[in-house]
């Protein structure tokens, strides 16, 4: 913690002169009796001398998590903005890292070094949305020792029109910001992402949602993409039992159909489809099917389909990444891509902006021989 509380009730940061000569220093939330570390190795800050639970602080901070923070709310205070440091927010029980109150928007500012709960997370990003904060969470370099994707890592994802969906990563160390961005899922545990350094000017304009200063990032369907090399892959997980696999698998038998004489319409990759869980093949094929339910004169609307879209999940017949940071019809987009598809392929007809009507079902296959064919052509 880099601030204290003197007899006075003033605060005090660990890093002001003077910090070391003070006696009796308190904790601002338990007021606990605190004491001031300092070397020549470490950042000036407040310990407890009872180890014992602090309902907003935790000992044992980082000194990766100590300078980042510290950092940020210098550049912040740079720019004369109204920025506090560790401050405490009664209502909310909580205490971000930096709270920033810029143009009437509320931001609560997380540096996060550490690995922690998801479902602590969750609870803290909806706790400020509920109180009208805007979270931001700045990740720290342990998250990027490799390149997977946990189901952690992508609950801090951000969404901006510009920059597509994209993670903040500060390196305290160099003092460098860094937006995350352009995730291209290459295999199980394989991800490839660019990244984007920014300026500390350009900090600020993230926390005010201005990504103008960034080139438009252009989300584009997986390119090198090939049917044929879609099955084979397909064939190869239906051998090597993969679980998300057995349970399209038996979602065919169900349906009378095989992998052999499924549509290939399902094979069909979309930008960002990874961020549903459930194995694409099997949602795609959920989706395609119900649309070939539909009577010709039937029309499918935006309204329609989404509600099917919920009926699944509260099934569990599909599951979403825990994206709290996400509004929900980033998600519905994704379903909305898929439709696009199957208007290119002749299976739908779009009357109108997010209105179809079916025009044929999608060819199944007799033999490998003609599904091959299908699949080369």
């Amino acid at each position: 913690m880099l601030i204290a509380m003197n007899e006075m009730h003033r605060t005090i940061f660990a890093f002001e002169e003077g910090a070391r000569n003070l006696k009796k220093l308190y904790c601002p939330t338990c007021k606990q009796s605190v004491f001031l570390k300092k070397g020549a190795l470490k950042v000036p800050h407040f310990s407890h001398y009872k180890k014992e639970a602090c309902e907003s602080f935790s000992e044992g901070e980082t000194m990766e998590h100590l300078n980042g923070k510290l950092q940020l709310y210098t550049i912040l205070k740079n720019y004369k903005l109204n920025v506090e440091l560790e401050a405490y927010l009664p209502n909310l029980k909580q205490r971000p890292d930096i709270l920033l109150n810029i143009e009437q928007r509320k931001i609560a500012i997380e540096f996060q070094c550490s690995q922690l709960p998801i479902q602590k997370m969750l609870e803290r990003t909806r706790n400020y949305l509920k109180h009208g904060y805007q979270p931001y969470w700045i990740l720290g370099d342990r998250f990027f020792k490799n390149t997977q994707m946990t189901q952690l890592k992508r609950s801090f994802i951000r969404f901006n029109p510009k920059c597509g969906l994209y993670l903040l990563h500060y390196k305290a160390e160099k003092n460098r910001l860094e937006i995350i961005h352009s995730f291209d899922k290459k295999a199980n545990r394989i991800w490839n992402t660019e990244k984007t350094t920014i300026s500390d000017r350009n900090l600020v304009q993230i926390f005010l949602d201005d990504f103008s200063f960034t080139e438009r990032v252009s989300e584009k369907r997986v390119e090198n993409f090939s049917l044929y090399h879609a099955h084979l892959n397909l064939q190869k997980q239906m051998a090597y039992s993969n679980p998300g696999i057995r349970n399209f698998a038996s979602l065919l038998y169900s349906e009378s159909e095989s992998l052999m004489s499924m549509p290939i319409e399902v094979y069909y990759p979309l930008d960002n489809q990874w961020i549903v869980l459930t194995e694409p093949v099997e949602w795609k094929y959920r989706l395609l099917v119900w649309v070939e339910k539909h009577e010709s004169h039937q029309i499918i609307t935006e309204k329609r389909l989404f509600s099917y879209i919920e009926e699944l999940r509260k099934q569990e017949k599909l599951l979403l990444s825990k994206m709290p940071l996400l509004q929900k019809d980033y998600f519905y987009q994704i379903f909305m891509s898929y439709m696009k598809i199957l208007v290119e392929m002749k299976i739908l007809r779009e009357l109108r902006a997010k209105k179809w009507v079916i025009l044929r079902p999608a060819k199944r296959f007799n033999n490998e021989d003609e599904k091959n064919l299908a699949l080369i052509s």
